[in-house]
């Protein structure tokens, strides 16, 4: 694993004080990286951040922050781009003024590949770093889209229903207005149950007096 572009005998050194693992041993190595790479999560994200929380959960905190801080240069990263033979890439992460910008400007020049730059799942520094970063990029040739616009568009037709109730249960948890219309679609027209943590309750009419 290399972070911040030190090596990995750097980074273990840095914080064997606090783990100390003895020569060898593989698992104090390991530890060593999750516990390094558990603090640097907790820097760079929010507290509470559901993302970040599920990168570290289901990669590993030392394997989710190294793909996090590589880029484009990586050649494994390249590699696995190619590997799938298709050259249309949908991108969003942290930051769009930085990682973001240079991946897609340098995927397009070195690799020939058409960008699909979601907006709205990406962040900057601040809202002129972002939105600049986007206008920089779509001069480019990137395609700016949204996260909703990605998935409906993925799923194109809601006869597929293989994927018909998970793209629901995000667009009705995450939408905004559209989930509501979803819920009252759902709840007034197909009279299916109330989506609530605690059954709704109708009041009896008060008459006025």
């Amino acid at each position: 694993m290399r972070l911040f572009g030190l090596d990995p005998g750097t980074v273990s050194a840095a914080v064997a004080a606090v783990l100390a693992p003895a020569p060898g041993d593989e698992e104090g190595e390991r530890l060593v990286r999750e516990a390094f790479s558990r603090t640097v999560w907790s820097i760079l994200a929010e507290p509470g951040d559901g993302v970040a929380g599920m990168i570290a959960r289901v990669l590993g905190a030392d394997v989710g922050l190294d793909g996090l801080l590589q880029h484009w240069s990586v050649e494994r990263f390249r590699d696995a781009l190619a590997g799938h033979g298709r050259k249309k890439v949908v991108v969003s992460g942290l930051w769009t003024e930085v990682c973001n910008t240079t991946f897609a400007l340098c995927a397009m020049l070195e690799g020939g590949y058409e960008i699909y730059m979601v907006a709205d799942a990406s962040g900057g520094t601040s809202k002129d770093a972002h939105d600049y970063a986007m206008q920089r990029m779509v001069q480019a040739g990137v395609v700016p889209v949204t996260w909703q616009q990605v998935l409906l568009e993925w799923q194109r037709d809601w006869a597929h229903r293989d994927s018909y109730d998970a793209v629901m249960a995000i667009a009705k948890e995450h939408s905004g207005a559209y989930g509501m219309g979803i819920d009252y679609a759902y709840t007034m027209v197909h009279k299916a149950p109330q989506r609530t943590h605690d059954k709704h309750e109708a009041l009896a009419a008060v008459p006025a007096k």
